[in-house]
């Protein structure tokens, strides 16, 4: 980046290298801001690299800054200096700015290029053992696995007595099931044999 300071604007550009062939590659939101306490100004970079933040006044120490999501860049402190600005790059953004010294840099010289490319991984999704015997189908799976083991060890621990009666209750009802079915077919068949009558 090539810095241009003048009494009211900041003008300059991504310098290009080898790590950085062509400014669109920064993406289509990267900007360059420049904040002071909670003032923030910021401008786009157009095409060629060029950038332009209008009417600065810092009368604080500033901090300016290029905003990529695929490029890191240095942070820089800027400061007003003899109807000029000062501008070199922070080694940290931990530090305190009103006791932070910066060597008066040619500004038309001053350029910088990206510092290294973001490294993006996608998260994969961790195994989760928990979560996947919440999953419905597998708790009616080992439902249906467990009844068939334990159905028949339940049933032989049972009192012979209790047993037995149990197993008359079952069939009462199967035999109950029957006869209400039996009656259902008997009515329906003499409905039919009465509208078949009533027709002739």
């Amino acid at each position: 980046m090539i810095f241009f300071a003048n009494a009211l604007n900041i003008d300059g550009r991504i310098e290009l290298s080898d790590l950085l062939k062509d400014t669109k590659d920064l993406g289509s939101d990267a900007h360059v801001y420049i904040k002071s306490g909670t003032s923030k100004k910021s401008a786009y970079i157009d095409h060629k690299g060029k950038f332009q933040i209008k009417h600065v006044d810092i009368q604080n120490p500033s901090v300016l800054g290029v905003f990529s999501r695929f490029y890191e860049f240095s942070s820089y402190y800027v400061q007003s200096h003899n109807n000029s600005f000062v501008i070199c790059p922070l080694p940290s953004l931990d530090i305190d700015l009103d006791t932070f010294t910066c060597d008066i840099i040619g500004s038309e010289n001053y350029s910088i290029k990206p510092l290294s490319k973001k490294i993006y991984q996608e998260q994969q999704s961790s195994f989760g053992f928990l979560s996947f015997l919440m999953n419905p189908m597998i708790l009616m799976t080992l439902f249906s696995v467990g009844a068939m083991y334990l159905m028949p060890k339940l049933m032989n621990s049972l009192d012979p007595e209790d047993l037995a009666e149990m197993r008359k209750k079952q069939k009462d009802t199967q035999n109950l099931n029957i006869d209400i079915s039996q009656s259902l077919a008997n009515i329906f068949s003499s409905s039919n044999s009465d509208t078949k009558t009533k027709t002739k």
